[in-house]
């Protein structure tokens, strides 16, 4: 009887604990819960970086510096060059430790601290000090939060899913600004930055609710069936065995079909960081969309630091009328970054790469001229429109190179578009400020405008999967056979 007691004993010991589905787990882990989470998240920390544009000049006159715009580029290089430097080793080393939540929890813990040290210092170094941990808070944020959502929805709507996200970015980029002038104008300095912390904890509570695709797994098979069925190891259920989950209200059915166990078995394959970098700047799609990240953060970083100068130069305007200048010319890219992921899901990416970047080059050069402020206001809105669209299909260039390269991920891929942006930002940012400061506004958008077509080969050549180069080729060379034939 006593050996009975014991081997019941050591045979309960062996079998895996049942686990309870916390409370809500069906929407926690749905698709549309996810890119929510995804999308304010990446509206708040877009907010948490636009929203000391239209004050850090003013603020930095109030405590009697010099050189305003100089200085202005070197608190934004001080955030950018921050993600430049931490987003692929972070990838990289999120990556094989399959890390999310906790990484993403922490970061955002790290934001409010450095929102806190920018409500009391009034000191420049300071300033740049918490601005770069803000740049290395957003690194994990951004290229684990877009991962996310790859790697947790069906891949048919990944573009549309994407669209909401980079939405969110547009968001961020028209309530930041806005709000920031407002409320600095109204309450002084520590305002904003108040509304930064307040916004960070319901990121924070946010994405401790979220429960991924793959932690699924751990409860299904931690479930009453899965525990019967471990005592019966020889045997192989069929599917008709396998417990339907969603009816018996212990886990939600999923957007993305559960895997299989040998799958889920199976380990991922792991490449040296160097070969990860090899692969995704030699891959031809990764290499676009690498490119026009580069290009839209290099844009924007150099009309960052000038473009409140301008305003303010040329037509006396306060930091509350330039948050509403980035509110007005904003809120279209609501629009239209879910408008052309949803169309880079249906006609693909290389039918809105190439095609927007040639539309939106001349508005550059009409902002050049300096009589009528809304005229300048409509060009800047239309060139930031269209600049934009370039950005949300993106996503499914990503997602396709991930499907088709064993080996490289949805993070990998996200920390180098990251990474791009960053850099590029962080060079455009200290490019603006020295070519507004010695030569002027008309320099700004002679760059502008030379930048915008630069990527326009790479485009052309690789985006999609027929890119247009090789369709409008493919078509030349076809006409010409038949009118020889004929």
């Amino acid at each position: 009887m006593t050996t009975d007691v014991n081997e019941d004993k050591s045979m309960a010991g062996n079998q895996p604990e049942y686990r309870k589905p916390p409370l809500g787990i069906s929407w926690r882990s749905s698709t549309w819960y996810i890119t929510a989470v995804v999308t304010y998240g990446a509206m708040t920390e877009a907010l948490c970086y636009t929203i000391g544009v239209p004050v850090i000049p003013f603020r930095l006159e109030h405590l009697g510096y010099s050189h305003i715009s100089t200085k202005l580029s070197w608190f934004l290089f001080a955030y950018c060059i921050a993600i430049s430097i931490s987003t692929l080793p972070g990838a990289i080393l999120l990556d094989r430790k399959a890390w999310r939540r906790g990484p993403l929890i922490a970061a955002t813990l790290a934001m409010q601290s450095a929102l806190l040290l920018l409500i009391f210092v009034d000191r420049f170094w300071v300033m740049i000090f918490a601005r770069t941990i803000q740049g290395l808070s957003c690194s994990i944020i951004w290229s684990v939060g877009f991962a996310l959502i790859c790697e947790n929805v069906d891949k048919k709507v990944i573009g549309r899913q994407l669209g909401f996200a980079f939405a969110g970015i547009s968001t961020g980029e028209i309530i930041g600004p806005a709000s920031g002038g407002g409320l600095y104008a109204a309450f002084g300095w520590k305002a904003p930055w108040v509304l930064c912390i307040i916004m960070c904890s319901v990121e924070l509570l946010g994405r401790w609710l979220a429960v991924e695709q793959k932690d699924l797994a751990k409860y299904q098979s931690n479930s009453p069936a899965g525990i019967e069925e471990s005592k019966q190891p020889e045997m192989s259920p069929s599917p008709a065995d396998i417990p339907d989950f969603a009816e018996h209200g212990h886990l939600p059915s999923s957007d993305q079909p559960p895997r299989s166990t040998e799958t889920a078995q199976n380990e991922p394959e792991h490449f040296s960081p160097l070969r990860v970098i090899k692969i995704l700047f030699s891959l031809p799609r990764s290499l676009t969309g690498i490119a026009v990240n580069f290009r839209l953060g290099l844009i924007l970083g150099v009309l960052d630091p000038t473009l409140t100068l301008r305003l303010k130069d040329q037509w006396g305007k306060d930091s509350h009328f330039d948050g509403l200048v980035y509110l007005a010319t904003g809120v279209p890219c609501l629009i239209t970054s879910p408008f052309t992921g949803w169309l880079a899901d249906k006609i693909g990416a290389e039918w809105i790469l190439s095609p927007a970047a040639v539309v939106a080059a001349p508005f550059p050069l009409l902002m050049m001229l300096s009589r009528s402020l809304s005229g300048f206001i409509i060009c800047y809105g239309l060139f930031v429109i269209f600049l934009n669209s370039t950005l949300t299909p993106i996503g499914v260039e990503v997602a396709a190179v991930t499907a088709q390269n064993e080996g490289i991920s949805e993070l990998h891929q996200f920390a180098a578009l990251n990474l791009a942006w960053a850099t590029s930002a962080a060079a455009g940012t200290i490019i603006g400020g020295q070519l507004y400061d010695h030569v002027g506004w008309n320099a700004i958008c002679w760059f502008c405008f030379a930048t915008s077509l630069a990527l326009l080969p790479i485009t052309l050549l690789y985006s999609g999967e027929r890119p247009l180069y090789h369709r409008m080729v493919y078509r030349k060379s076809r006409a010409t056979s038949t009118s020889t034939e004929g």
